[in-house]
């Protein structure tokens, strides 16, 4: 029985459009070769880490989005941008779900309508969560080199068309990525009459949007951030209070998590792409397991952001503070009128 088909780079670039490896049947003489603690841990990401982030991101990007949406943070530029992050993640969360039952053989696709959400719908999150970061990179990029300027530069009906853009442009992708594929006997496949023009042309364009551009221009920004934030350090002129060193610092903690994050899983897509085509049958299924659980850290950096607002803003405590305490309030408050009304 054969695992792969005959041309692997094909399988590749199929299986990153999707995020999920595994839409091929798997050869269990093959999966004993296996190193055990691959296979064990692979199962253990799966099974356990992914429902775990999503109890984790699920709840803290609903509060952050309750937070944003306050009146008094909507006319800032920064703040809608991260709103859109936020948004973006929540999308990216419904996705890790998603992800979790369908592994877990909770959830089974039946129709060409939910195999098309299914494909489609991860890019939508994905590409303006990474997009959205890549503004705000580089928007902190000009804060810092160009602060007495920001006030006419960044405004906030520019925010709001760079968002919209953003999300127009990932939802029209996320389409076209679903257009793609149809229900077959037993999973989702390529629509047979467009499988070329999706592997050799889609399938690059979904990568470099979702991946390589956004790295770069978030990895430019973070440097030349850097540098400029050490060059105020150094300098005897007064630190210029617009740039929002604090704002400044968490937009670089949220930029490394990205890193680490992504990158690996981005890896790991390039070797299998390099060496598809002569990698063997058990190579490209050791790859597939650990595309798997990088796949599961990638998905970190859709859940982690609140916890980093938290500890380097001040403020972002004090607002968090602010709407867990009316949360109380209201709890117990119904607490109370349904005692009363039960007596």
């Amino acid at each position: 029985m054969a695992l792969f088909p005959a041309n692997n780079t094909s399988l590749v670039l199929e299986e990153y459009v999707t995020n999920t490896t595994l839409s091929f049947q798997i050869n269990e003489n093959l999966v004993v070769l296996l190193p055990d603690s691959l296979v064990y841990f692979y199962h253990f990401c799966v099974t356990y880490v992914t429902f775990i982030i999503w109890i984790i991101a699920f709840p803290s990007n609903i509060l952050i989005i309750i937070i944003l949406t306050k009146k008094k943070h909507i006319t800032s530029s920064t703040c809608v941008y991260f709103l859109s992050l936020a948004c973006a993640d929540l999308c990216v969360n419904f996705r890790t779900l998603n992800f979790w039952l369908v592994r877990t053989k909770q959830v089974t696709y039946t129709t060409d309508f939910e195999c098309q959400i299914e494909k489609g719908y991860p890019l939508l999150g994905m590409l303006a969560s990474s997009w959205t970061l890549a503004t705000i990179s580089s928007e902190r990029m000009l804060c810092v080199a160009i602060p007495y300027k920001m006030k006419d530069v960044c405004t906030t009906t520019l925010a709001r068309a760079v968002v919209i853009v953003i999300w127009s442009i990932s939802l029209t992708i996320a389409i076209m990525n679903g257009w793609f594929h149809r229900m077959g006997v037993t999973d989702c496949e390529l629509k047979y009459d467009h499988r070329d023009i999706f592997i050799n042309h889609i399938a690059y364009l979904d990568y470099f949007l979702d991946v390589v551009i956004p790295f770069f221009i978030i990895f430019v920004n973070s440097v030349i951030t850097l540098i400029r934030l050490r060059y105020w350090k150094t300098s005897t002129y007064t630190s210029p209070k617009a740039f929002g060193k604090s704002v400044t610092v968490l937009v670089l903690c949220v930029n490394t998590i990205f890193f680490i994050t992504q990158v690996p899983y981005g890896i790991v897509y390039l070797v299998q792409h390099v060496t598809a085509d002569s990698a063997s049958e058990l190579r490209m299924l050791y790859l597939h397991y650990l595309e798997g659980i990088l796949l599961v850290l990638k998905y970190v950096n859709y859940s982690v952001n609140f916890y980093i607002y938290f500890m380097t803003a001040s403020k972002f405590r004090k607002e968090t503070r602010d709407v867990l305490f009316v949360c109380k309030n209201r709890v117990l408050t119904l607490c109370s009128r349904s005692k009363c009304c039960q007596q």
